[in-house]
């Protein structure tokens, strides 16, 4: 069996990527905080022949300075210590490097930019879920990051939050406002998971700072903050943190920490800056510019310490251009009432890889088609839009309950290994045309949540086919209200109906102030609804119904109310096939995922992108994970057509000899 091989993205696969580690011990009396580097600046010079490596060195629990080495040369290495530039210990030990047997650090591909490479040059395509904290009733992170790499999973996410014991500044019940050295315990919890990483083979983004810390709104720690005044601290505000001195000093220590530690580790993916820092107290008094500043300070001091040159990042809404430019990729999270709509609709700047870190269920609700549904639709609309990693799911004490969900990630990886997704870097997303037996509902839901509407008008079917609603607010603002810019005009619907019918419009969520909405067809009013406030927002199941009538209709909703109505969902009668598909496409590779209602057994898919040719078609069930393989001579705009159909399939062809 021949293949096709395009131009890979490879860049030496097998190559060696380094050696080591090895870890030094030694003793060292210091004067002051040994936390601190400017009283206390310990390092560890490695000498081998005409190589000099130099490491930081960190102080442990038992009292002793430790330094790693992981180095690009093997053999033996010989350690002297310095203590504020003064050596303190001369070739005090000897360390001999064995090759390190990994794949290397992850790095963003120098030639494509939506796409990660390994230093051995094989791709990297992180997929997995978020394993923030510990929580109750839950297996340990060290053994849900096991199971998560032997599910195939080979990215997660973890915090350094004090309620699990993973903060070293912060110990629950147990302030110590004054105190400015770490606790161990956070130390030593964060060894084991980075061990745990390694040995599964996940890459962990590990995430510095969360916004719980620095506010007093949005999952509020403030006022339990050692920080804070109020418990013997030094910060009057959650929102000195981004400008304070003292407060920028402590956060570069625990930087220097972090680096100095498991900084060898490449099983660290990336520093994560902050978690959702746009709900810091700062943004809320219009500081922006001293978040944004905050991060470029801290990625240029972290990659001033850090040998082995980790990725950085941050993970906010994309609309704040300053914050991504010293980012290494973007990671936007979403919570909206259509996942794939949301994810798939996501604009790519195209300068450096991106891909969601978190995703949910519309205010942390249940997925709508349940949670397996769900974790499908993150994973496979960032797949198909060609983002950098797949959507990572957020809750993972629901994935604890319910753990055949695993299967999700072990199906996925196999097809996107089989595909060699990450080779396909310039495939773009196509509007691939499908034709199954009989009609269906067209059902669909707004993809953005509280961020602007990029679009407020829809032509059906054919836009959401397209999947412009991804870029809609489900968020519909009053045109009276201070945030109308973020849905600038009335929603807007356009179809042609084959007959009458009757347009059901779900909502989901009303504000406390209220909405008024009117709704109009043809040009005409036909129904003014008010929808009372009360004194905090509320879940709904309201149903406007409009009907229609056969032929041309345009539906459109107007809120002139005090505030907003979230739009959960859309359903118009007649214009849905029984079978829908995203594809991704080359001229002669091609990833699709075909969805088919309940009865459907066939589709036909095309004219098809490809060129002509020999064709492998590879057929997975994404409910079994079975697999079915044939091969097709393919025209130039061939069709494919797909018999005995499942449920939801994911289609690879790819050009080769039979």
């Amino acid at each position: 069996m021949l293949w096709t091989i395009a131009l890979s993205l490879a860049m030496g696969q097998g190559a060696p990527t380094g050696f080591g580690p090895a870890t030094v011990a030694f003793p060292l009396t210091v004067q002051g905080n040994p936390f601190d580097p400017d009283a206390n600046d310990v390092r560890v010079r490695f000498v081998q022949a005409v190589k000099t490596e130099e490491r930081l060195a960190y102080y442990d629990a038992d009292g002793r300075w430790k330094a790693v080495l992981r180095a690009n040369t093997g053999g033996t290495w010989e350690a002297t210590a310095l203590h504020n530039g003064k050596v303190v210990a001369e070739r005090f030990a000897r360390v001999t490097l064995s090759p390190s047997g990994d794949e290397g650090f992850v790095r963003r591909h120098p030639k494509a930019a939506n796409r990660f490479v390994l230093d051995n040059g094989g791709g990297y395509y992180p997929i997995g879920h978020n394993i923030g904290w510990q929580g109750p009733n839950q297996m340990e992170l060290t053994e849900q990051i096991a199971l998560l790499g032997k599910s195939g999973g080979n990215w997660t996410r973890i915090w350094a939050c004090h309620w699990d014991g993973k903060n070293p500044w912060w110990k629950v019940g147990d302030l110590e406002a004054a105190r400015d050295t770490f606790w161990f315990e956070p130390i030593q919890r964060w060894d084991a998971l980075i061990a745990a990483c390694e040995r599964a083979g996940v890459r962990a983004q590990f995430v510095l700072f969360h916004h719980g810390q620095w506010t007093t709104r949005v999952n509020p720690n403030w006022s339990e903050n050692p920080w804070n005044k109020a418990n013997g601290g030094f910060l009057e505000s959650p929102t000195e943190f981004f400008t304070n001195a003292e407060a920028k000093q402590r956060a570069k220590r625990w930087l220097r920490y972090a680096v100095a530690r498991w900084g060898h580790s490449p099983a660290v993916m990336a520093w994560e800056l902050f978690n959702e820092v746009e709900w810091v107290e700062a943004r809320y008094a219009d500081r922006w510019d001293t978040i944004e500043a905050w991060h470029g300070e801290m990625a240029d001091f972290i990659r001033s310490l850090d040998p082995y040159r980790h990725l950085v990042t941050t993970s906010s809404p994309m609309e704040r251009e300053k914050l991504w430019v010293k980012m290494d990729f973007y990671q936007p999270h979403t919570y909206p009432p259509d996942i794939e709509a949301a994810i798939a609709g996501e604009h790519q700047p195209g300068d450096k890889p991106l891909f969601f870190g978190e995703f949910g269920g519309a205010g942390a609700a249940p997925l709508a088609g349940g949670e397996r549904a769900g974790i499908r639709d993150g994973i496979w609309a960032a797949a198909l839009a060609n983002q950098g990693g797949a959507g990572q799911y957020w809750f993972w004490d629901r994935l604890q309950a319910e753990r055949d969900l695993y299967s999700e990630y072990r199906i996925a990886a196999d097809v996107f290994a089989a595909a060699e997704l990450w080779e396909h870097a310039s495939a773009k997303p196509v509007a691939l045309p499908i034709e199954s037996p009989g009609k269906a509902d067209l059902v669909f839901a707004p993809g953005l949540g509280w961020a602007p509407s990029k679009t407020t008008e829809l032509n059906l079917p054919q836009d959401v086919v397209a999947g412009k609603h991804g870029t809609m607010s489900s968020y519909f603002q009053s045109s009276r209200s201070n945030n109308a810019a973020m849905f600038p005009g009335p929603l807007s619907l356009r179809f042609h109906a084959a007959k009458a019918g009757e347009a059901h419009i779900q909502l989901g969520q009303i504000s406390a102030g209220g909405a008024d909405i009117g709704v109009h067809i043809n040009g005409k009013l036909y129904e003014q609804r008010a929808f009372r406030g009360g004194s905090d927002d509320r879940r709904v199941r309201e149903v406007i119904v409009v009907p229609f009538e056969a032929g041309a209709n345009h539906i459109e909703l107007r809120n002139t109310g005090a505030d907003w109505v979230v739009v959960s969902q859309v359903r118009v009668p007649g214009l849905g096939q029984t079978a829908r598909v995203r594809a991704l496409a080359e001229s002669d590779w091609m990833l699709a995922r075909v969805k088919a209602m309940p009865g459907t057994t066939r589709a036909v898919l095309g004219p098809l992108p490809l060129a002509a040719g020999t064709y492998q078609v590879q057929r997975t069930d994404l409910d079994t994970g079975l697999v079915r393989k044939n091969w097709h001579r393919l025209a130039k705009g061939a069709r494919l057509t797909l018999e005995d159909l499942k449920a939801d399939e994911a289609v690879l062809v790819r050009k080769g000899e039979e």
